[in-house]
């Protein structure tokens, strides 16, 4: 029986937080203690539908954010229209 893990380093995920925040970013690297997003979104709902923010507003979007597992109420991995917007928002990539 293969065993298929819902999401891998590298992959886009999403994270709500235990204060509701949906958090959106490239997994880069998740222990018993955090997980650390590489360019970190944060998802607000507004009146066209979904966007995203920059999650930490005052650091280098180039910089890896650690999260506290403790924080965390749910982790999966993002819906793939919701990663191609993410993907073509953080980056030059054209989808």
């Amino acid at each position: 029986m293969l065993i298929e893990t819902p999401y891998k380093n590298g992959d886009i995920v999403t994270i709500k937080s235990t204060n509701g925040d949906e958090i959106i970013g490239r997994l880069d690297e998740e222990s018993a203690d955090q997980f650390t997003l590489n360019k970190p979104m944060l998802a607000v709902v507004h009146g066209e539908g979904i966007g995203m923010v920059p999650y930490v507003l005052t650091v280098s979007p180039e910089t890896p954010i650690k999260l506290n597992r403790r924080n965390v109420a749910v982790t999966a991995k993002t819906a793939k229209p919701i990663a191609d917007e993410y993907t073509k928002s953080t980056s030059s990539l054209a989808i």
